[in-house]
């Protein structure tokens, strides 16, 4: 086979691995067989193609391979910074964020269990956040 009839890999000017091969072979929403360079061969699904051009008077095309579609990944629950805090210790209260001395444990108007300062542990459940 010569360089204008297998398909093959190649890296373009943005550093994006397209499939180089005939226009005839590298087509839209097909699967193409490409030949890696240590000669091992790898099926890709061809998404897009570029403009044709030719070399050595067979039209040569570049196939964007298709990436694998990836499912959404739920949000991470952003988790707070607890500085080993203990309850009667010294920290960061969860309702005020000021740094205080002799939290302890508390629920906010959702059930959430938090360390609060004696002034906002005070105060009704249903007034407190966490989140």
């Amino acid at each position: 086979m010569n360089t204008t009839t297998r398909t093959t890999f190649r890296k373009t000017k943005s550093g994006e691995w397209v499939a180089f091969g005939p226009a005839s072979i590298v087509r839209p929403r097909t699967s193409v067989r490409v030949t890696k360079r240590s000669g091992q061969v790898q099926t890709v699904i061809i998404e897009t193609v570029g403009r044709p051009f030719k070399v050595d008077g067979v039209d040569m095309v570049y196939g964007y391979i298709e990436r694998p579609s990836r499912a959404p990944r739920a949000a991470a629950p952003v988790a707070r910074q607890r500085d080993n805090r203990r309850e009667g210790k010294g920290g960061i209260c969860d309702e005020c964020d000021q740094p205080r001395r002799n939290l302890q444990e508390c629920r906010d108007s959702s059930g959430i269990l938090g360390l609060c300062c004696p002034r906002c542990a005070a105060g009704p459940a249903y007034e407190r956040s966490f989140a």
